[in-house]
């Protein structure tokens, strides 16, 4: 498994700096523009729930399946945590890390898309159409320890 961080512009070393942008206009003055990027120490972990695997960060949101016992505000703890990386590097687990636990709260429930089923065969008079929605869970991610 091969867990890459991709960097604005191609900045393979990570640090900030100043850097030429790609095209300046010197003009007469001889004044030359300069772009300063900022890293920020962003972590990261790759958990697995529910037969899938989900790379998550702090603060974002995401639709997990649906749990007929949750409720908006409740926390849920994911302890199968596959690899945690940031600027300490990157740790992965073999299968999964022992003591690293990633903590979400529960922000409400969601429905998907309609998905419409269409059955049909000719000349015998059979038509079926019927539609479903599937329901997820929504989280926002809170901490990610390990």
């Amino acid at each position: 498994m091969v867990v890459r961080e991709n960097r604005a512009f191609g900045l393979d070393d990570g640090r900030s700096g100043c850097y030429p942008l790609p095209s300046v206009n010197r003009g007469s003055t001889g004044i030359f523009v300069f772009a300063t990027f900022v890293s920020e120490s962003i972590m990261y972990a790759i958990i697995c729930d529910g037969g899938r695997q989900f790379k998550v960060k702090e603060g974002q949101l995401l639709d997990i399946d649906y749990r007929d016992t949750a409720v908006t505000g409740d926390k849920v703890d994911f302890d199968r945590v596959l690899a945690i990386g940031g600027d300490a590097g990157l740790k992965l687990g073999q299968p999964t890390l022992t003591g690293a636990k990633v903590s979400a709260s529960v922000v409400g429930l969601e429905q998907g898309e309609k998905i419409y089923i269409q059955k049909f065969r000719r000349r015998k008079n059979y038509e079926v159409r019927t539609g479903h929605r599937q329901k997820y869970t929504r989280i926002k991610i809170e901490s990610i320890q390990g």
